[in-house]
């Protein structure tokens, strides 16, 4: 670690402390009097340049602060104005003169939202009551809907068709009728609004074995068609 600091506040802290002694005892520190009256002078430059640089920007932050409240006080009014410029628009006969002679864009017309993502991470797990509860991730935006699916697998591997179980605005959903005595239950999930419809997401499988058995189970995927 160097004796003089690398730092430069520290450094200049150093040199204020070390400047007198070094001044006093010069001849035996092996220092001439022009070498420690030089070294002073430069010292108190310093301090005098870091008292300076202190001092703007100190007034630099202050007067950042004033700025920032001048401009959001002027923000504000403008706010206002352009809603009152706005009021006049759709009140007048005209509203185009006045967006063009208050120099503002007129407001756009919304666009409508198309058809919504195909909900994703479709999870299952069955409770205690036997019953298959449904977790997905889906955008609600527009008042997004989520249609539920569900088809079985029997133990002769047969499968049916799906069937709609309902629509939900959560993005979860318990079947209160899981099927028993199949294999497996399958479920899948769209996303339903204004704008259309989404695909089915990828179908998740819940095995069941013939008896079928409550907790956890491991998520399966199966083809959606």
């Amino acid at each position: 670690m160097p004796v003089v600091p690398s730092n430069r506040t520290d450094a200049l802290a150093f040199m204020e402390a070390h400047a007198v002694p070094w001044a006093t005892a010069a001849t035996e520190l092996g220092l001439t009097v022009e070498q420690v009256t030089e070294f002073a002078t430069k010292v108190s430059a310093a301090r005098t340049s870091y008292d300076a640089a202190i001092a703007a920007r100190n007034a630099s932050k202050a007067a950042t602060v004033t700025w920032h409240a001048g401009v959001d006080d002027a923000v504000a009014l403008a706010r206002e104005l352009v809603r009152q410029i706005q009021t006049t628009a759709k009140a007048s006969e005209e509203p185009s003169a006045i967006y063009a002679a208050g120099e503002i864009p007129p407001p756009k017309e919304p666009t409508p939202l198309g058809p919504p993502d195909a909900p994703t991470d479709l999870a299952l797990t069955l409770d205690s009551e036997g019953r298959a509860n449904l977790r997905f991730a889906g955008s609600r935006e527009g008042g997004t809907a989520f249609a539920i699916q569900r088809r079985t697998t029997g133990a002769d591997g047969s499968t049916t068709d799906w069937v709609d179980l309902g629509t939900v605005f959560e993005r979860s959903f318990v079947d209160a009728q899981t099927p028993s005595g199949v294999a497996s239950v399958a479920y899948r999930v769209r996303a339903e609004r204004v704008g259309g419809v989404s695909p089915y997401s990828t179908a998740a499988i819940l095995p069941l074995g013939i008896q079928g058995e409550a907790g956890q189970v491991q998520l399966g995927l199966a083809d959606a068609a």
